[in-house]
């Protein structure tokens, strides 16, 4: 249901009274995949204040690594960037900026994560991309495979090795 195209415009029509109030705090409609990522990415940029920090410690400047985050050496994380409690990048990854990776993810060796949100168990095979998408929990992304702008895979979501994702 759409609140603004359905609801409100119902309950007018029914005469009942409908009130609006200027809020003084962050607000946003998550209700599509592409607000739910642009939220993600205002909290990274710092656009919501908020009593909570993202998770995990924050190790340098937008940074935020959770407990047992492995990096690998020569992987590197471009603030802004959260990776989640457990997760692996390993060896020659990137992953940033503007990127959520949830707990117990592994990102493969040359792998790239840029402006997406990967939920938690994701796992990227070696020199696999994932830009300006939406991973839910348990995604597959074979060695190679390229998920692209705007696409929002379903948990449990297998792809293929050099495959890409739109085509």
């Amino acid at each position: 249901m759409s609140i603004e195209r359905e609801f409100f415009p119902a309950l007018i029509a029914d005469g009942i009274p409908a009130y609006g109030w200027i809020a003084g705090n962050y607000w946003r409609d998550i209700g599509s995949p592409a607000a739910y990522r642009a939220a993600q990415i205002d909290m990274l940029d710092g656009r919501v204040r908020t009593a909570l920090p993202p998770p995990g410690r924050e190790v340098r400047a937008g940074v935020w690594l959770g407990d047992g985050v492995e990096v690998a050496p020569g992987a590197a994380v471009t603030p802004p960037a959260v990776i989640g409690d457990g997760a692996r990048v390993a060896a020659g990854a990137v992953v940033g900026s503007h990127a959520v990776v949830g707990r117990e993810c592994r990102i493969g060796p040359r792998a790239r994560v840029t402006a997406s949100i990967l939920w938690e168990r994701v796992s990227l095979g070696e020199q696999a991309v994932a830009v300006g998408c939406v991973l839910g929990d348990d995604v597959r992304v074979g060695a190679h495979a390229e998920v692209g702008a705007g696409v929002i895979l379903e948990s449990g979501a297998v792809v293929p090795e050099r495959s890409t994702l739109p085509r």
